[in-house]
């Protein structure tokens, strides 16, 4: 049976979905009411898929790709296991719906025949039911006429294969949506490669859709879904191992003191505006997520802190009195710096804590002492691969530790045994192997292998604190002179290059004392010797004893 209805079914959809979401944002995550509410979740899906069988049954696609949107909001976030849990539940109910409706129609069919025999005034009989139900459709049926090509829905558009699902309506849109929706759509298409752990295929998206040069002209809403792509990928690159990719994704979102509020995970606190009204908390409130699409902030903050002092601490070992060194992480220097001016330190309570302590271990090459700390973090018994994480971690640590020992303690020896570094490392000697041959090419070891002896020549050190020091100094003396060089120069018009003319340069010792007069034989009559800076010095004038005098006195006055 056809049902008729007034209004806009997209503005009803639409309406329904914003309303959903608004109901879990101002709802508590931690009661049951949140639960209760996200369970309806498959009641709004089942209606969402049969709108968009409507609109593209009936040749609507911009209606459609609207609809694919709002599915994809729904979709890009969850992981496989969960989508097949939900769309099972989704099913039943629309198996449950289909059954209740067909004992309507076959109600209304039944009271359409009784009131057809009343106005007839005849009983229909030894007729086929067939024949009395396409009899009563055509004579009560506002939709007689039309084919029945018309009226049939296409298949189903959401598959037990999340994946599937997400590539049929990212199709859709980008063949019909606008250039907002497109761009969305890349983002929640990585979204969902990257919690999966697909995490080359999609940064090459990124890149390739150069969708990242979007972000300051667009909305709010697309920022918050780059911020957590973002976020997203650099949580794929840890569990690859790849600590540098994690530090270019994380570096600068970790690095202010605002994540929760650039994921909407929380709205500003007191400090940052303490005259905000009860309406604006209200709107900063409606852009938040839903709680059970939050990112964990503590696994983040722990993958941020282990990738950057993975990568810095080498660094740091190799450079360890040089000031000017290229810091990859300022907040992770920042950090060092706060624990190492502090008087006391007590046992590691926080996740700060333990990579302060993780990092003085590794700096030494204490590769055991490292990883304790390390695997004690909470954060990785929240990640559905933690085990894998943490031998992963077990790995790398031991490779960075080897690092670290041969850039600050090569300066001690003549020759490393690779036996002995395979041994105290716990690591396959072709593991040792590749990682000091890698040092030796990158420059970061001066060395060589003797490969019948099995062992590490070094050739050349990092230079001593002492050397460090002296040649520190020497360079900012140097400095100081040429700075000093240039602001006499510039006020006695006489050191430089001249325009013109032989290029010499003018002696300082005599600019100190401000002997001007012995300058003057340097350029005959002064003709076309003008200074670098513009400036005519009469100094250079061959004149009297009396205007060399004047000038004289004019350069004492100077210096």
């Amino acid at each position: 049976a056809e049902y008729m209805g007034d209004g806009n079914f997209m503005s009803f959809v639409d309406r329904l979905d914003d309303e959903y979401t608004k109901a879990l944002q101002f709802t508590d995550p931690h009661t049951q009411d949140y639960v209760t509410r996200l369970s309806d979740e498959a009641y709004l899906m089942d209606a969402l898929e049969r709108m968009f069988q409507y609109y593209m049954g009936r040749g609507m696609p911009k209606h459609g790709t609207r609809l694919a949107t709002r599915l994809l909001d729904h979709l890009y976030h969850r992981r496989q296991a969960d989508h097949q849990k939900i769309l099972t539940k989704q099913r039943s109910v629309s198996e449950v719906r289909k059954k209740k409706r067909k004992v309507e129609d076959e109600a209304e069919l039944q009271a359409r025949l009784a009131a057809l025999a009343e106005k007839t005034g005849e009983a229909v009989e030894g007729q086929d039911p067939a024949e009395e139900a396409s009899q009563v459709e055509e004579i009560a049926s506002p939709t007689t006429g039309k084919t029945k090509a018309a009226t049939q829905r296409p298949l189903q558009l959401l598959t037990p294969s999340l994946s599937e699902s997400l590539q049929r309506l990212l199709q859709m849109i980008m063949k019909h949506g606008d250039e907002k929706a497109k761009a969305r759509a890349i983002l929640c298409k990585v979204y969902h490669l990257a919690l999966h752990d697909q995490f080359s295929q999609a940064r090459d998206i990124v890149l390739m859709s150069h969708v990242h040069e979007l972000v300051l002209s667009a909305t709010p809403p697309f920022q918050i879904l780059f911020n957590r792509v973002l976020a997203q990928l650099g949580l794929a690159a840890f569990r690859q191992g790849l600590f540098k990719d994690v530090h270019v994704a994380l570096n600068e979102l970790c690095a202010s003191q605002r994540v929760k509020e650039l994921l909407a995970q929380g709205t500003p606190s007191r400090g940052y505006q303490q005259d905000r009204k009860p309406e604006q908390e209200r709107q900063d409130k409606m852009k938040l997520c839903p709680f059970h699409t939050h990112i964990n902030l503590d696994v983040l903050e722990a993958v941020h802190l282990v990738s950057a002092m993975i990568v810095e601490i080498p660094m740091m070992a190799a450079n360890p009195y040089d000031s000017k060194r290229k810091v990859q992480s300022k907040a992770f220097n920042k950090l060092l710096t706060h624990y190492e001016s502090q008087v006391f330190l007590g046992p590691p309570e926080l996740t700060r804590d333990y990579i302060y302590a993780a990092s003085q271990a590794l700096l030494k090459g204490d590769w055991r002492r490292c990883y304790e700390l390390t695997a004690a973090l909470s954060a990785w018994d929240l990640m559905p691969e933690g085990e894998e994480v943490k031998k992963m971690l077990h790995q790398s640590i031991k490779e960075e530790a080897l690092r670290s020992y041969l850039l600050q303690f090569a300066e001690y020896y003549d020759t490393v045994s690779l036996k002995a570094l395979s041994e105290k490392f716990e690591l396959e000697p072709n593991t040792v192997h590749a990682v000091v041959s890698k040092m030796m090419f990158t420059e970061e070891l001066s060395g060589s292998w003797d490969q019948p002896a099995a062992c590490v020549r070094v050739h050349r050190t990092n230079p001593t604190k002492l050397q460090y020091l002296c040649t520190f100094m020497a360079e900012k003396l140097q400095g100081l002179v040429e700075y000093n060089e240039r602001i006499l120069g510039g006020r006695g018009g006489g050191f430089g290059y001249p325009l013109g003319g032989e290029s010499k340069l003018a002696r300082p010792s005599e600019v100190i004392w401000g002997n001007f007069s012995r300058w003057s034989a340097l350029g005959g009559s002064g003709a076309g010797r003008r200074p670098l800076g513009g400036m005519q010095n009469r100094a250079f004038s061959t004149q009297g004893g009396r205007q060399r005098g004047n000038n004289q006195r004019q350069g004492q006055r100077y210096y």
